[in-house]
């Protein structure tokens, strides 16, 4: 059996390792290996978001979806493109500061709190990127059947 490379696999694959790692740690009572684990959980996602940059293509679960029919809206081109860099600067800033935060690095938190322009420039471009994603045509997608609007 050969599992071939793919942005994709990797994110289920540290989305997985990193989720196992949590509730193992978690139930062990190791604070530290928990959070880096939930940090590789949080990796695993910012990979996906990547993928879906890479790929031009971004399937985004509808609401009230379930598992017998899960129901996608799937974005192809710039719109796929916002939803990566969405979620990649979501998880760049989430990951950021819980790094600057467990190591107690002190001065980092002085640098941004004299610098608050990166921070929220950084999360402009992210509210930017959702709404071109969010503006742009999906098609539908039940199961394995796509429909346009």
């Amino acid at each position: 059996m050969s599992v071939r490379f793919s942005l994709e696999n990797l994110a289920l694959i540290l989305f997985g390792l990193g989720g196992l790692g949590a509730i193992l740690f978690d139930q062990l009572a190791m604070e530290t290996p928990k959070n880096i684990s939930l940090g590789v959980v949080m990796l695993g996602i910012a990979v996906c978001g990547l993928d879906m940059i890479v790929k031009r293509k971004a399937e985004i679960s509808m609401r009230y979806t379930n598992r017998q029919h899960p129901t996608f809206h799937v974005f192809r081109g710039i719109p796929a493109i916002g939803w990566g860099i969405t979620i990649v600067l979501f998880v760049g800033l989430m990951l950021g500061y819980g790094v600057i935060d467990m190591a107690g690095w002190a001065s980092a938190k002085t640098y941004f709190g004299e610098r608050p322009g990166i921070v929220i420039t950084l999360v402009g471009v992210m509210i930017t990127a959702w709404g071109v994603g969010n503006a742009g045509h999906a098609t539908w997608r039940r199961g394995a059947v796509a429909k346009a609007f």
